[in-house]
């Protein structure tokens, strides 16, 4: 329910669409957890949480190529972030 709000709420926000899909994930429905990360990724496409649960999603279909794909899109855009806090950490010790 409280997702449903959130999707509800803020119909852009991709949040509540990449938690959902952790949930149907998590509880062996990876064809619905697909569907919702692939909205949320509609709406932000380097949702993080989106692109590794519709990583995991492929494989558990079988999809493997499509979900090699999808994980290195997630580990470019991770190392990225990573690398974009660093550089802010360090410019503030400086």
């Amino acid at each position: 329910p409280f997702l449903e709000r959130a999707r509800q709420a803020d119909p852009l926000a991709s949040f509540p669409y990449a938690r959902t899909a952790v949930g149907f994930l998590a509880n062996g429905r990876p064809e619905e957890a697909l569907r919702y990360a692939e909205d949320a990724l509609t709406f932000e496409k380097e949702d993080v949480t989106a692109l590794l649960v519709s990583c995991m999603a492929k494989v558990v279909l079988g999809r493997l190529e499509e979900g090699i794909e999808a994980a290195e899109h997630a580990v470019v855009w991770v190392l990225f972030e990573l690398l974009g806090e660093l550089f802010d950490v360090l410019s503030h010790r400086w």
